[in-house]
């Protein structure tokens, strides 16, 4: 762990109980939220009132970025983009946030551009911060 960060899993009221036995085996904190799957607004409101957090940081992965910005519950997003002149292709391929489809009555979440770091290897920094 990078120092001054804590590790804190959430889950909701229903996984299997060898997880929560994994869980408190390993001596790993985690707060219940949500029933079926976890309440990501309740637990925001959660690690502030019960926990004193201020600042969350997800590394998690684009699967759960995506429901944190689906949510309204990102204030900034930091991208590290490094631009190679290959193309991919196809439907699979890894994409930074994974969401549900929007619904047809739904709006993308806009973006305000914060800050552009070049650094000397090509590599570009850009810093978001939710509209």
């Amino acid at each position: 762990m990078t120092e001054g960060w804590h590790l804190l899993v959430l889950v909701a009221r229903s996984p299997p109980l060898p997880y929560l036995g994994y869980l408190q085996r390993e001596e790993i904190p985690y707060l219940v939220v949500g029933d079926e799957q976890v309440d990501l607004p309740d637990a925001m409101v959660a690690l502030r009132s019960r926990l004193g957090v201020s600042t969350v940081v997800s590394t998690a992965g684009a699967r759960l970025d995506g429901a944190l910005l689906r949510a309204g519950l990102v204030d900034e997003i930091e991208v590290e983009v490094e631009v190679v002149p290959i193309a991919i292709g196809g439907t699979t391929a890894p994409m930074m946030l994974t969401a549900p489809d929007l619904a047809p009555t739904d709006q993308p979440v806009k973006l305000r551009l914060l800050d552009v770091t070049q650094h000397p290897d090509d590599r570009v920094l850009l810093r978001y911060a939710g509209a």
